[in-house]
């Protein structure tokens, strides 16, 4: 859509986050959520999501471009390790 890509990064994290909050609810509900682990994991994402918005304003745009690349192909190459492993043991 050939928006800026703090303004892409920002807007697919916000996303995430609403999907996940909703989500939430319901695990919590259905107590499939520990509270003891859920508290210091919210504080965590708290206090990263306030570093990380000021540090997106003194960092240029090829930088975040450049970590958001190597965090995606870290994540793609964990899920598929994992699902090929998974397969591999079934």
């Amino acid at each position: 859509m050939r928006l800026p890509i703090k303004v892409s990064t920002a807007t697919s994290n916000f996303m995430i986050g609403v999907t996940a909050a909703a989500s939430a609810g319901v695990y919590f509900a259905r107590g499939d959520i520990d509270p003891f682990i859920a508290a210091p994991v919210a504080a965590g994402v708290l206090l990263g999501s306030v570093a990380g918005s000021h540090l997106l304003g003194r960092l240029q745009s090829r930088v975040v471009r450049i970590v958001f690349v190597v965090v995606l192909l870290y994540v793609s190459g964990e899920m598929l390790w994992r699902g090929v492993r998974w397969n591999v043991a079934k």
